[in-house]
């Protein structure tokens, strides 16, 4: 038996996995948002009256914009998604539809590590869009101490649209995941493109030390000479050892999706 071909925004066949994946994340949108922005209020010293309906609106706002990207999500998957790769996917298909699984069957995801992985991607969207300038470091001089900015917003922001694009496949890799729960050939390349992708754009932002705050480089200038060298050289030995680190994770990454496909484990 095959389903008839019907045109849903999203079909029977994931709309449980889009059910679930909308809630969970609607809920974690709204209460990290939620977070930042009494965080904000703390850090900022925002007058009170504010406070609430910014909560609320901010709240709000996370959740249907989550809501939105998830459903966008899966109405991509729907549109692209072969007919017969849908009817495989439905719950309620006869066995004889079924293809017989191979003598030597891939290990399924890991749907814990894949729900940890949205998660993670959903909060950092949350975090670079709303409340990266909270993003700082406690800097003493002198006995006086303050929170210096990290991030310089108006270069972050610059990136901020790229960085936008990559996490939104990352949570279209995470969904296909969920939905054909094994490693196929389209999902090694879209996980390879992903990663190269990542890759590219971290080597951009980390290209120098202009994407760390002004404020704080100014203050690092200020250092007796002798700490203002290793202060810089430690920065820069910082995000070398960053690149370094992403590189073998998603190499590592990469060719795991490649070799589990190939050797079917």
């Amino acid at each position: 038996m095959k389903l008839a071909k019907k045109n849903y925004l999203i079909g029977p066949e994931i709309y449980e996995t889009y059910r679930m994946i909308a809630k969970i994340f609607m809920i974690i949108a709204a209460a990290g948002s939620a977070v930042g922005v009494t965080v904000d209020f703390i850090f900022n010293d925002k007058p009170l009256i504010a406070f609430l309906p910014n909560l609320i609106s901010s709240s709000v706002s996370a959740a249907v914009g989550v809501f939105g990207a998830i459903t966008l999500i899966f109405a991509i998957i729907e549109r692209t998604a072969s007919e017969e790769t849908l009817n495989k996917l439905h719950k309620d298909l006869p066995p004889e539809d079924i293809e017989e699984k191979p003598a030597k069957a891939q290990k399924p995801f890991n749907k814990f590590a894949i729900i940890a992985g949205m998660v993670v991607t959903l909060l950092l969207m949350i975090l670079f869009n709303q409340f990266i300038d909270l993003l700082r470091v406690y800097y003493t001089v002198n006995g006086t101490g303050q929170f210096v900015r990290v991030i310089n917003i108006e270069l972050f922001r610059t990136y901020l649209p790229y960085i936008n694009v990559l996490l939104v496949l990352q949570l279209l890799l995470y969904v296909s995941k969920l939905i054909f729960g094994r490693w196929t050939y389209p999902l090694a390349f879209g996980n390879l493109l992903v990663n190269l992708l990542s890759l590219l754009l971290l080597f951009a932002i980390l290209k120098n030390t202009d994407i760390i705050d002004s404020e704080l480089m100014g203050k690092i200038s200020q250092l007796p000479e002798e700490v203002k060298n290793v202060s810089e050289k430690g920065i820069r030995a910082l995000f070398t050892m960053l690149k370094v680190i992403f590189t073998v994770i998603f190499a590592l990454d990469t060719a795991e999706g490649f070799l589990r496909r190939k050797k079917g484990t």
